[in-house]
C-alpha cells in the first residue's frame, strides 16, 4: 500500500495521509510541508476520496489538498493555499489563496 508516484516526480513531503488515494504524475513537484489528505470527519461519516496530480503539477510549499482534491497536467496550487474538498484545478490553470481560485 502507498501512493502511485510516476518518474520524475519530486516529492518534498511527508505529510501525505491515506497515500493509498493519491497519484502523483510524471514531473509532478510536491512542495516541502505540503499536506495531501483523502479523507475528512463529517459528523458521524468517514469521505474517502481520490487525490490525483497531473503530469508537471505543482504544489506549492505548506499547502493542503482535501479530499478529492485533484489538480490538472501542468496545474499549480501556489504556496499556503488550500483547496477545498472535490475541488479540481484544470490543466495549466493556476490556482491560489483561501480558499484556492483561478488567478491570471
Amino acid at each position: 500500500m502507498g501512493a502511485k508516484i510516476e518518474a520524475g516526480a519530486h516529492v518534498a513531503t511527508l505529510l501525505i495521509n491515506d497515500p493509498q488515494h493519491v497519484t502523483i504524475g510524471r514531473g509532478a513537484v510536491i512542495g516541502g510541508g505540503a499536506i495531501i489528505n483523502s479523507h475528512s470527519v463529517e459528523g458521524e461519516y468517514l469521505i474517502v476520496a481520490e487525490n490525483i496530480i497531473g503530469n508537471k503539477a505543482t504544489i506549492g510549499l505548506n499547502s493542503l489538498l482535501l479530499a478529492g482534491a485533484c489538480v490538472g497536467n501542468s496545474a499549480t496550487v501556489g504556496a499556503r493555499s488550500v483547496l477545498l474538498k472535490h475541488k479540481s484545478v484544470p490543466p495549466e490553470e493556476k490556482w491560489v489563496g483561501t480558499p484556492a481560485k483561478k488567478i491570471g
